[in-house]
């Protein structure tokens, strides 16, 4: 086992609690995942098995797909409809030609104030620690990019948008934030991840579907989860050299900081690091792993 599963994480279901259907059909192999999901959220968990575990910070650095709900003249401590919400006593009604006229200024790179309960760390602490006893965090400004984002429903006092957006992208926030420019609160009601890179929705398998039997069919190759990434096929001789950790010089100069290196049977055994002399040394070395094989 050495890939990836598109887990589809149903609502209401923590993120650790949904992988834990894999986890106990590969044991010993490592499971994590790219990505947590809030128990409010649903949608596409990407699920790593065994040395693809050590992956994930790629498959977490592509852009994700939305689709947020919310809901207008109200607030809440952790920016959706989880936390303790307060209804705004005289909140304005607000139009769709208003929201429609405020959303290209979300478009492109802009900055958010993560919420306080969000896993980001302070201090060593997680935020939403702190929140929970009352402390509130001082969390920096961070800068996402925000790729798309469309108003695709609309009717007072709830709204829905569609979003396609960079890693680390607070869509409770994003609605906030929206609505605050409009003189007023939002509070997020519901969440779906529909896409992770090439990871979508409509191709994703339910946590309890998983079997002994089907999980092979459903792996995706570690390779396939990465194209943000070159790949170039090495022979059994540069293969050697990185079980040895030893650099290799390309006949042909490749203008790449980073690449995969698949050997003939396909197999990921390498994701590759350009030195200052050109030469080429394993990031991250999986020879060792299919040694046996």
């Amino acid at each position: 086992m050495f890939g990836f599963i598109n887990l589809n994480k149903p609502r209401n279901l923590g993120s650790r609690t949904a992988i834990n259907s894999v986890v106990k059909l590969v044991r010993p192999q490592k499971v994590g995942h790219a990505g947590t999901l809030d128990p409010l959220a649903s949608g596409v968990l990407v699920t790593a098995i065994g040395p693809a575990t050590r992956l994930i910070r790629f498959v977490q650095d592509a852009d994700k797909e939305y689709r947020g709900s919310f809901r207008l003249g109200a607030t809440s401590d952790t920016e959706d409809i989880m936390g303790t919400v307060q209804e705004l006593r005289t909140p304005p009604a607000i139009s769709r030609t208003q929201i429609e006229s405020v959303i290209p200024n979300f478009i492109g790179a802009i900055e958010q104030i993560p919420p306080q309960f969000s896993a980001l760390k302070v201090d060593g602490v997680r935020a939403y620690k702190l929140a929970r006893k009352g402390v509130e965090a001082k969390l920096k400004p961070r800068r996402v990019n925000i790729h798309s984002l469309e108003l695709s429903q609309f009717e007072y006092p709830n709204f829905e948008l569609t979003i396609r957006c960079s890693g680390g992208t607070y869509v409770r926030t994003l609605g906030r934030d929206i609505a605050k420019t409009l003189a007023t609160d939002a509070v997020m009601t519901d969440l779906q991840r529909t896409a992770v890179g090439r990871f979508k929705v409509e191709d994703s398998i339910s946590p309890e579907q998983v079997t002994t039997e089907n999980l092979a069919g459903h792996l995706t190759r570690p390779q396939d989860a990465i194209p943000q990434l070159d790949t170039i096929v090495i022979d059994d001789h540069v293969r050697e050299k990185f079980l040895n950790a030893v650099a290799w010089y390309p006949e042909n100069e490749l203008d790449r900081e980073q690449l995969l290196a698949i050997d003939q049977r396909r197999r990921l055994v390498a994701v590759l690091q350009r030195q200052a002399d050109g030469g080429y040394t394993p990031k991250l070395n999986f020879v060792h792993y299919w040694q046996d094989l």
